[in-house]
């Protein structure tokens, strides 16, 4: 239930709700494609890169998730629609960069920057997302669940694109995480179109 329309949606209605799958199915996708982020620095020594500068693409990456946490949380404050945006925009050109990343250590460096701001977004984009359509009623037990999927996608992925990158290479895992962000913008604009509704 709402309530007066502003505490939220009890967990024992919100497990019977489509859009709780989804957004199980969003921090899911959202932490697998983050899990890609230990393997950068490997990624970039495979095109060439002495180890030193991959620790710097490493670093890059980590900057982008210290400004991405704080500018997320702010556009969100405004529009979550828009944090959706920009999480996904960022981590699709992030993820495109890399890939283009003999080009040069800036287009790494620019890459793992816009990469961080999606590994920011598994902390922030899922919970403010929760709120914002689930209330407050019972928060803390609707998210929890929801949470444990990324711990789940954590486990899997971390294995999963070691495995895969060692049989394809870098560049298709690349595009696995460029459809992941695409499908779980998706799942994100659905479930702010049932807050909506």
């Amino acid at each position: 239930r709402r309530g007066d329309g502003s505490d939220g949606i009890t967990y024992s209605h919100a497990v019977r709700m489509p859009v709780f799958y989804g957004m199980m199915l969003f921090s899911f996708l959202l932490a697998a494609a983050a899990a890609l982020n230990v393997f950068i620095p490997s990624y970039a020594v495979s095109l060439g890169y002495p180890l030193t500068q991959a620790s710097v693409i490493a670093s890059a990456v980590m900057v982008g998730v210290t400004v991405g946490k704080v500018v997320l949380g702010m556009i969100n404050d405004r529009s979550s629609a828009l944090g959706i945006v920009v999480t996904v925009a960022c981590s699709v050109c992030g993820l495109t960069l890399l890939m283009l990343g003999r080009n040069g250590i800036t287009v790494l460096m620019a890459g793992g920057f816009l990469f961080g701001w999606g590994y920011a977004a598994v902390t922030v984009e899922s919970a403010l997302l929760v709120r914002q359509i689930f209330g407050g009623e019972s928060y803390a037990q609707i998210y929890s669940n929801i949470a444990m999927m990324l711990s789940v996608a954590n486990t899997v992925a971390a294995g999963g694109w070691g495995l895969l990158s060692d049989h394809t290479g870098f560049v298709p895992v690349f595009c696995i995480c460029i459809v992941f962000m695409l499908i779980l913008g998706g799942i994100g604009f659905y479930s702010l179109k049932f807050k909506q509704s």
